[in-house]
C-alpha cells in the first residue's frame, strides 16, 4: 500500500497486490492535507489538513470502482475539439479552447459546458 497526499486536498492510495490493483482517491479536507498516519493492523489511516480537521477513514469499507476513462480528441457530447487538436481547430477556424474533463461515472471525455454538474467519486481504476 502507497498513501500521498497533495496539495489539492486529495489522499491517493494505491493498493498493489497479486497482479491487480487499485487507486482510491479520497476527499473531505477543505484545504491542503499536511500529514498522513496509517494504522496497518487496524486498517485505518488519519488525515490532517490545514483545515484543522483529523479524518479517520476506514480502509476496510469496499469502494466502487469508477469507470475506465475514454481517450477523444473532441467532446463525445457536443463533438467540439479539445484544445491540443490543433488541426480540427485550424480547419474549422474554432478560437474556442476546451478542456478536457472525465465523467466518473461512465468514464466519456466532455468539454466543461457538456459537464455541469461535479461529483467527488472514491475510487479510481488503474
Amino acid at each position: 500500500i502507497l498513501i500521498s497526499c497533495s496539495a489539492d486536498k486529495t489522499i491517493f492510495i494505491w493498493q498493489i497486490g497479486e497482479g491487480q490493483g487499485n487507486a482510491v482517491q479520497l476527499h473531505c479536507h477543505r484545504e491542503r492535507v499536511n500529514h498522513i498516519a496509517y494504522s496497518n493492523s487496524e486498517k485505518l489511516l488519519f488525515s490532517f489538513g490545514m483545515d484543522k480537521k483529523m479524518l479517520v477513514w476506514n480502509l476496510r469499507t469496499v469502494r466502487k470502482q469508477a469507470a475506465l476513462w475514454e481517450e477523444s480528441n473532441n467532446c463525445q457530447e457536443c463533438k467540439q475539439p479539445f484544445f491540443w487538436n490543433v488541426r480540427q481547430l485550424w480547419e474549422e477556424r474554432n478560437a474556442i479552447f476546451k478542456r478536457q474533463h472525465h465523467c466518473r461515472r461512465c468514464g466519456r471525455a466532455v468539454c466543461g459546458e457538456c459537464s455541469p454538474q461535479f461529483l467527488n467519486f472514491t475510487v479510481l481504476r488503474i
